[in-house]
C-alpha cells in the first residue's frame, strides 16, 4: 500500500538518506518514509526545504510531488520527463487523434462523472431523478455543457442551498485537498502509460501542464464528495490530521471496475491503461469504475 506523504507547516528539512526520505527539524531527525512506499508528496506549508538528491529519487521512482497554496488548492505539480518506453510514440497518436475522437470520449467521462455523482447522492439519501436525466442528454464533446448544469444542481442537493464550491471555508478545503491526491495519481498514472498529461481532451488551457489529468480526474471526483459529504455530516471544523487521513484513505477503497474489485489508485491505473490503448485504435472504450 503506497502512502501519501505531507510536508506541512514546519521548517523541516527532507532530504534523502540510504533509500529513505528522511525529514530533520532544527538538525533532529523527526521521520523517515521508505522511498518505495511513497505514492504522492504533498508540500502544504511554505516553510519546507527539499534536497535535489531527494527530488531527483522522487522523480526517478515516478512519485509526483504536489505543491499546495491557500486552502489545500493545488498551485503546482512535479512529475518525471520519461515514464514509458514507448513515450514518444504514444504521445504522437495523441497528438494526431482527430477532433470527433476526442469529442466522443469528454461525452463518455461526462457522463460516468454524472452518473458517479447520482449515485453519491442516492447513497447519502438525496434524490438523484434530474441528475440521471441529465446524464441522458449529455452529446458528443458536450455542448450544451450538461456537466456545469449537472453540478449546479448537484451541489446543493449534497451539500446544502449555501453551499458554494470554491469557497474559503473548511469544506471546499477538504474537497480540494482530495482531489489533489486523486489529480497527482492520475498525472503519474497517465505518465506511466506513456501519456502527456499536457495534451487534454476537453480541457486546453495553454498555461496548464496537467490538462489531460484534469479531464480524466472527473470521474473519480465523486469518490472524494462522499467522503466529505460523511464528514460534513460529522460537523467538523477544521482540516486536521484525522480529516486527511479520511481523505487520503479514499486511494486504498475498494471499488469495482470492469468486473474486478481494485482500489481507488490501482483503477485509476488501469483508466489510464486504456486510455493509452484508445489513442491507438481510436476508439473511446475507456474501462471506468462502476460507483
Amino acid at each position: 500500500m503506497e502512502r501519501v506523504v505531507e510536508i506541512s507547516d514546519r521548517p523541516v528539512f527532507v532530504s534523502l538518506h540510504r533509500g529513505f526520505l528522511k525529514v530533520q527539524e532544527k538538525n533532529e531527525e523527526v521521520g523517515s518514509v521508505p522511498l518505495a512506499d511513497i505514492g504522492v508528496v504533498i508540500i502544504t506549508g511554505t516553510m519546507a526545504s527539499l534536497s535535489a538528491a531527494i527530488m531527483a529519487a522522487l522523480m526517478e521512482q515516478g512519485t509526483p510531488v504536489v505543491i499546495c497554496g491557500d486552502n489545500y488548492h493545488p498551485t503546482g505539480m512535479m512529475l518525471p520527463v520519461v515514464g514509458h518506453f514507448q513515450q514518444t510514440k504514444i504521445i504522437k497518436r495523441q497528438i494526431d487523434a482527430s477532433e470527433p475522437f476526442k469529442k466522443r470520449l469528454w461525452q463518455k467521462i461526462v457522463q460516468t462523472k454524472i452518473q458517479h455523482q447520482a449515485r453519491v447522492l442516492e447513497d447519502c439519501g438525496k434524490d438523484a431523478t434530474g441528475l440521471r436525466a441529465m446524464m441522458n442528454r449529455v452529446r458528443s464533446g458536450d455542448p450544451d455543457n450538461i456537466e456545469a448544469r449537472a453540478a449546479r444542481e448537484y451541489w446543493p442537493l449534497l451539500l446544502g442551498q449555501n453551499f458554494r464550491r470554491q469557497g474559503d471555508d473548511p469544506i471546499n478545503g477538504a474537497l480540494n485537498y482530495g482531489y489533489a491526491v486523486i489529480r497527482a495519481h492520475v498525472a503519474r498514472s497517465l505518465v506511466a502509460c506513456g501519456l502527456q498529461p499536457a495534451l487534454g481532451i476537453h480541457h486546453d488551457n495553454a498555461g496548464n501542464p496537467f490538462c489531460l489529468a484534469d479531464d480524466m480526474i472527473e470521474i473519480y471526483r465523486p469518490y472524494v464528495d462522499k467522503v466529505v459529504f460523511d464528514l460534513e455530516s460529522g460537523g467538523f471544523e477544521a482540516i486536521d490530521t484525522e480529516v486527511k487521513r479520511n481523505l487520503i484513505a479514499v486511494l486504498n477503497q475498494d471499488i469495482k471496475i470492469a468486473g474486478d474489485t481494485s482500489t481507488v489508485a490501482n483503477a485509476i491505473l488501469r483508466t489510464c491503461q486504456s486510455l493509452a490503448r484508445a489513442f491507438e485504435i481510436r476508439e473511446p472504450d475507456i474501462i471506468y469504475p462502476a460507483f
